[in-house]
């Protein structure tokens, strides 16, 4: 395990903690988020970090909405 903080079912707070994540360990190729909100941010600092969402770092989101459903990842 590389990080393991609390994004408070907010995406804005997921995009920076996934973010300085990236920065600390720019290997980290796996995200688990327990929402599919928060997930969206996730994604957002994997593509501002350069890397390719579901490719360079996979995204395990467990919210199960449709949206999330619908993702690639």
């Amino acid at each position: 395990m590389v990080s393991d903080q609390p994004a408070s079912y907010d995406p804005r707070v997921a995009l920076r903690v996934i973010g300085d994540a990236l920065r600390s360990h720019p290997d980290l190729n796996m995200v688990i988020s327990p929402w599919d909100d928060m997930t969206r941010g996730a994604e957002q600092a994997i593509t501002a970090a350069g890397k390719t969402p579901g490719k360079d770092v996979r995204i395990y989101s467990t919210g199960a909405t449709k949206l999330g459903v619908e993702r690639p990842f």
